[in-house]
């Protein structure tokens, strides 16, 4: 994944990076693999969300925030669980990376209560 990003989007792969930086600095959180591909994020042992390589971020927040933010327009239904927490957001612009960090700051804090 990395390879072929380097190649055909250099400018994804360095925000991916800044996404893995910004989550390994929270106490408590580990980085690996996902099972689909991708980077995933973990608390605790726990997934709250990972990165596809095409720079498809979903996390996973609680209904009722999710539901509040998607009303602001910016992240949309999971892409495969509709009725759950989980939120699907895309980073297509270097500005996204900021927005992806609140929403991983979210989640963190969220799976830190459980």
């Amino acid at each position: 994944m990395r390879l072929w990003l380097f190649f055909t989007q250099p400018e994804l792969l360095d925000w991916i990076d800044e996404l893995e930086e910004n989550v390994s600095r929270m106490p408590g959180t580990t980085v690996g693999i996902h099972k689909y591909g991708g980077t995933q994020f973990n608390y605790g042992g726990q997934e709250f969300a990972h990165v596809h390589s095409n720079g498809l971020l979903d996390i996973l927040l609680n209904k009722e925030l999710k539901r509040s933010l998607m009303t602001e327009g910016k992240i949309r239904d999971h892409h495969v669980f509709k009725n759950s927490g989980w939120i699907s957001f895309h980073l297509q612009h270097q500005q996204d990376v900021t927005y992806a960090c609140h929403l991983l700051s979210n989640a963190y804090e969220r799976a830190k209560q459980k």
